[in-house]
C-alpha cells in the first residue's frame, strides 16, 4: 500500500451576481436588473427537474471575478454545445460556428434553412475522400477565382429568387416559371 497525500474536497460556493456583471449584453432587456432573491428557488427547481446544468468556472484570477471568465469570450468554444444547440432548433451548426470567424452573425441566421455550411463541409468530406492529396497541387489564386465564380452564382440565383418572392408577394399568387438552378 501507497502513502498517498488526500487531497481535500473544496465546497462549491454559490454566488449571488447582477445578470449584468454576468457577461449578459448590454442590449438584453434585464442587463439592468439587480440580483434577484427569487432567482435561487427556481435555479433549484429547474435543478431538481434537470433543466439545466449549473455553470462550473475556474476561480476569477487578480483583478477578476470567478463569473467573469465563464461567458465573457475567454473560455473554450464547446463545438459539441454548439452542435446540440443547433440540432435542437433545426438550425445550422456550422454557419454558426462560421459566422463567428468571419464576424457576421446574420451569416448564421440567413443559413439556418438552408443549411448552406453544413452542405459545404459535406461537399469539402466528399472533395478530401476523392481528391486526397492531390489537393495540395492546388494553388490559392485558382482556389479563390474558383469560389467567386461559385458564389457569385450563387448569389445571383439568391437574388433572383429573392426578387421573384418579393413579387409573387406583391402579387399575390405564385408565378408559374421562376429561376432554376
Amino acid at each position: 500500500m501507497t502513502d498517498t497525500p488526500i487531497i481535500p474536497i473544496t465546497p462549491m460556493t454559490r454566488i449571488k451576481v447582477r445578470l449584468g456583471d454576468f457577461g449578459l449584453a448590454r442590449e438584453n432587456a434585464r442587463y439592468d436588473e439587480p440580483a434577484d432573491d427569487g432567482i435561487p428557488q427556481l435555479a433549484e427547481t429547474l435543478l431538481a427537474a434537470g433543466v439545466v446544468i449549473p455553470p462550473i468556472v475556474r476561480p476569477g484570477r487578480k483583478g477578476e471575478q470567478a463569473y467573469e471568465h465563464f461567458e465573457a469570450g475567454k473560455g473554450p468554444l464547446y463545438v459539441d454545445r454548439i452542435h446540440d444547440f443547433a440540432n435542437a432548433l433545426g438550425v445550422d451548426p456550422h454557419a454558426i460556428l462560421l459566422a463567428l470567424e468571419i464576424g457576421s452573425p446574420d451569416f448564421a441566421v440567413r443559413c439556418a434553412d438552408s443549411k448552406l455550411m453544413t452542405i459545404i463541409v459535406m461537399a469539402l468530406q466528399d472533395f478530401d475522400a476523392a481528391t486526397g492529396d492531390a489537393i495540395s497541387q492546388l494553388d490559392a489564386q485558382t482556389l479563390r477565382s474558383s469560389f467567386e465564380r461559385l458564389f457569385g452564382d450563387l448569389g445571383d440565383l439568391a437574388r433572383a429568387r429573392a426578387a421573384l418572392a418579393e413579387g409573387w408577394l406583391d402579387q399575390g399568387s405564385k408565378p408559374k416559371d421562376g429561376p432554376k438552378e
